[in-house]
C-alpha cells in the first residue's frame, strides 16, 4: 500500500492546515483539538524535495545550483527558508535590543539611519543586490550590526558601516568596492586592487588582513545595505568597477 502523505494545504482556497483530531488505533480513544502542523508537517512538498536533492548531494552547494539551474544566493535562501519552517530559526531578533535602538544619541547620522530602519522593520527586511537578487537582512542579536541571511556568518558592525561613507566621502563622495579583485584573488595594495577600495579597505582596517594578502570580498553586502537606507547610490561598473556613490545629507559637501 502506498504510504499516504498528509495534505499540507487546502485544496480549497490553498490555505494551511491544522489537525483536529488524533486517534488511537489500539484502544479507539480520540483527542480533538486544533493541533498546528509543525515540524516536516509544516514544510511544503516542494521543500520536501530540495531537501531530498540537498542529502543527494550531501550539502553541496555547488551541486544543487548545477541541478536546479539557480544560482548560489537562491540556494542559500530556500536552505534559510526551510530552517525557519523546521523551528531551527537562529539570529533571532532580540525585542530589548531592538527597543534600545530608539537611543540614537551620540551615533553617527549614518549609524542612527541605520538603526532607525531596522527599528521601523522590526529588525528584519529585504535588500535587493545590485544583480537584483532580493536578500533578508535582520538585526544580529547583539545589537551590533546587520546580518545577511546569505551570508549568516558576517557581522555587518555599525562602526564599519560609517567607516566606509567616510572614507568614500574623503575620496570626494565616490567609492570603488574592488569586488571583482577580491573575489579574483587580487593582492591588497596591488595596482588592480588599491588600499583605497572598500574590500581592501575594511579588510586591513577591520579583518586583521595585510597588505600583498588577498581579501574577502564583503563589500557587495555593505553597500547593499547602505543602498536599502538610502545613504549611498550603488552602481554598476562604467569600466572602472562597481562603485557607491554618498548621498546627501551623509556627504560632506553642503551642496548636495
Amino acid at each position: 500500500m502506498a504510504e499516504k502523505k498528509i495534505p499540507r494545504k487546502c485544496p480549497v482556497c490553498g490555505g494551511p492546515l491544522s489537525i483536529t483530531r488524533l486517534s488511537c488505533h489500539r484502544c479507539g480513544s480520540e483527542i480533538t483539538c486544533d493541533f498546528p502542523m509543525e515540524g516536516n508537517a509544516s514544510v511544503s512538498d516542494e521543500d520536501m524535495d530540495f531537501i531530498k536533492l540537498f542529502l543527494f548531494y550531501e550539502g553541496s552547494l555547488t551541486k544543487m545550483q548545477s541541478a536546479l539551474s539557480v544560482g548560489y544566493l537562491e540556494v542559500k535562501r530556500r536552505l534559510y527558508q526551510i530552517n525557519e519552517k523546521l523551528g531551527n530559526e537562529v539570529n533571532k531578533v532580540n525585542e530589548e535590543t531592538l527597543k534600545s535602538m530608539a537611543n540614537t544619541s551620540g551615533d553617527s547620522m549614518v549609524v542612527a539611519r541605520l538603526k532607525e530602519k531596522m527599528r521601523q522593520c522590526g529588525g528584519r527586511s529585504s535588500m535587493i543586490m545590485l544583480r537584483g537578487d532580493p536578500i533578508g537582512i535582520r538585526l544580529s542579536p547583539d545589537g551590533k550590526g546587520i546580518i545577511a541571511d546569505s551570508y549568516r556568518s558576517l557581522v555587518m558592525e555599525w562602526r564599519i558601516f560609517d567607516a566606509i561613507v567616510d572614507k568614500a566621502n574623503s575620496l570626494g563622495g565616490k567609492m570603488f568596492k574592488g569586488d571583482a579583485m577580491a573575489q579574483g584573488g587580487a593582492r591588497i595594495g596591488s595596482v588592480d586592487f588599491p588600499l583605497d577600495t572598500i574590500d581592501a579597505y575594511i579588510s586591513t582596517r577591520f579583518y586583521g588582513s595585510k597588505i600583498g594578502e588577498t581579501a574577502t570580498r564583503r563589500s557587495t553586502y555593505y553597500c547593499a545595505v547602505l543602498s536599502w537606507a538610502d545613504i549611498v547610490e550603488n552602481h554598476r561598473s562604467e569600466g572602472e568597477g562597481s562603485f557607491i556613490k554618498v548621498l546627501a545629507p551623509f556627504g560632506r559637501n553642503e551642496g548636495w
